[in-house]
């Protein structure tokens, strides 16, 4: 199913946002490894400095969107 995303300030994009940083947080749970043949940046981290920072990077994300957000 395709679900687009709202493009008007509402409480449905507030909701979508909601949504997408739940689920960005329900997959850091789970192993972040690398599973493919290249190497990566990230791969040079063990999974512990990794997954911090990753949750730095989110919580930044989603202080900027709200802040976004929000002025609109």
């Amino acid at each position: 199913m395709i679900k687009y995303w709202p493009n008007k300030q509402s409480v449905e994009l507030n909701n979508s946002i909601v949504n997408l940083f739940y689920n960005i947080r329900k997959k850091f749970i789970y192993n972040l490894s690398n599973e493919t043949e290249y190497y990566l940046y990230i791969d040079i981290l063990n999974s512990t400095y990794k997954k911090k920072l990753f949750i730095i990077i989110i919580q930044e994300l989603e202080k900027l969107i709200l802040d976004i957000v929000e002025l609109n």
